[in-house]
């Protein structure tokens, strides 16, 4: 585990991804907000539960540390393409039922 003030790298936790303190918020999370916004005062507003000071160690633990958090988002978004194509492929979501409606299920 590797940790800092407000950054800690723990395995099993976010993939073993750099973290805002002790939460499940990724350091990642943060940049891609910030990015997004460009704005510190609404990415605040994004992350209710972290303090001014643990967003600002995050956005300076990125540029201390750029090739760790890209390669996390790198990772993340390449998993999400991966996902999003096999739901494609699988057709249907599971949770719709492949069967034909019955006559009076009030369903199709």
């Amino acid at each position: 585990m590797t940790r800092t003030l407000f950054v800690s790298e723990t395995e099993g936790v976010c993939g073993g991804y750099p973290c805002v303190g002790d939460t499940r918020i990724p350091v990642r999370s943060v940049v891609t907000v910030y990015g997004q916004l460009g704005d510190f005062a609404q990415t605040m507003d994004a992350f209710p539960r972290l303090t001014r000071e643990e967003i600002r160690y995050a956005l300076d633990w990125y540029r201390m540390h750029p090739e760790r958090v890209d390669e996390d988002i790198r990772r993340n978004a390449r998993t999400l393409e991966d996902r999003q194509s096999r739901q494609r492929d699988a057709g249907a979501p599971r949770w719709q039922s492949a069967r034909p409606a019955r006559a009076g299920s009030g369903r199709g």
